[in-house]
């Protein structure tokens, strides 16, 4: 077998070139018109689905494109197509009219009350941990309540309460003789909305604020949610979404457009020299209501709630279960429900008075106030009072001290006289 001693001659040109060049970026690179071509066959593809098939392009459609193993997006091409996905959604109910639903249920809510069994249970690679707490949970305009304690435990256990203008902190544990309480004005509300709440997990509330709570479908207009107009069965009941690319809110329109399901999914981007780039994605968040509970004015609150979270490989990281059980809303809870908690016998750091006494009867916040105020003024009269005897005490040693000196003056005078 012989081989040439040498190669076929090839002549050298610009197309010659040009043609290798191309070869050499396919088989590298890919083509040098992928990126434009691949933006446009997915722009052309997502604007033109609804047309094909009569309904609007999902979000899964959406990311079966960004996640396109041949190709990666940049984050102004991911923004511009998710902009061509927004224009073909024709919901039959717009954001802000879910927010503007949302604030009717909002405002109808006088006051409400509930007790929570929160089973926390937490995974990691080698073990599972669970605690089982307990929370006695009510609210009233600017008054809130909180009674919080581990269920094995029920003799430890804190409890924050305030009338909007006071708050009360207790703590009482087994190994103390005595509870401790503590008053004074509120330095700190972040305990008004329980995250675990049915209020705040059906966003009629959020557990951030307080001064001014707001509508968490407030947070859903500013996360530029929308509603996709494409429906979705769970369990054989249509559900409308409400969502942008990795959060998602599916509402029962038979019960007001309550949320029986959300979800959360985390991005996987990689840094790119045109910025950084999706290459995946997974369900971090899911959130499951179930027996829903109608009160009226549009009013649905769960009274069984599941929170799990998982890892990028659908492993359970957290799931919390959360049943609520004596439920009621517009019940008409008195104020002193929030005030009169003290315990018998309670150690009491008054920081309204400026006192550390044992309890003994248990006064109202309100009645402590009535009594601060009346001690304020009782204060303002004798410090007057003193005030007005020293004053006299010193006009009266003046004019002492000037009948001294005239006394002194005649003496000396009449001294003076008999020598001469």
């Amino acid at each position: 077998m012989s081989f040439p001693m040498s190669l076929p001659k090839v002549e050298f040109n610009y197309t010659n070139a040009f043609l290798i060049i191309i070869v050499l970026q396919a088989f590298f690179c890919g083509s040098i018109f992928t990126d434009e071509t691949s933006y446009l066959e997915a722009s052309k593809a997502i604007s033109e689905f609804k047309s094909a098939n009569g309904f609007a392009p999902t979000v899964e459609y959406y990311f079966d494109w960004i996640l396109n193993k041949n190709h990666t997006f940049t984050n102004s091409e991911t923004a511009k197509l998710w902009f061509v996905f927004i224009k073909q959604q024709i919901p039959i109910i717009q954001t802000k009219d879910l927010l503007s639903l949302a604030v009717t249920k909002r405002d109808s809510i006088r006051d409400f009350k509930c007790r929570l069994i929160v089973n926390d249970e937490v995974c990691d690679k080698n073990n599972k941990k669970l605690e089982i707490w307990v929370y006695d949970y009510a609210l009233k305009e600017n008054c809130f309540l909180v009674d919080e304690y581990l269920k094995e435990k029920p003799e430890n256990r804190t409890i924050t309460s305030s009338n909007g203008s006071f708050q009360i902190f207790i703590t009482a544990f087994s190994d103390r003789f005595y509870p401790s309480a503590s008053i004074d004005t509120i330095s700190s509300k972040s305990k008004a909305f329980l995250s675990v709440s049915p209020l705040c997990q059906a966003m009629l509330f959020d557990s951030v604020s307080f001064e001014v709570p707001h509508i968490s479908f407030d947070f859903a207009l500013c996360d530029k949610l929308i509603v996709f107009e494409k429906e979705i069965n769970i369990n054989g009941h249509p559900r409308i979404i409400l969502g942008n690319k990795n959060r998602f809110y599916y509402l029962d329109k038979d019960k007001d457009f309550s949320v029986v399901k959300k979800e959360v999914f985390y991005s996987i981007t990689e840094d790119y020299e045109d910025g950084f780039h999706i290459v995946g994605r997974y369900l971090s968040e899911e959130t499951i209501f179930e027996n829903l509970q109608d009160f009226g004015n549009g009013i649905w609150l769960p009274n069984h709630i599941v929170n799990t979270s998982f890892d990028e490989k659908s492993n359970i990281v957290r799931k919390e279960v959360i049943d609520v059980e004596n439920m009621s809303l517009n019940s008409g809870i008195q104020e002193s429900f929030f005030t009169d908690i003290i315990p018998e016998n309670a150690v009491v750091a008054d920081g309204i008075r400026g006192l550390v006494y044992r309890q003994s009867d248990s006064p109202s916040i309100n009645s402590l106030i009535k009594e601060t105020a009346n001690s304020k003024r009782v204060f303002i009269y004798r410090y007057i009072s003193i005030i007005s005897g020293l004053v006299l005490i010193f006009i009266v040693l003046v004019i002492k001290y000037r009948l001294y000196l005239k006394d002194k003056r005649e003496r000396e005078n009449k001294t003076v006289e008999e020598t001469k």
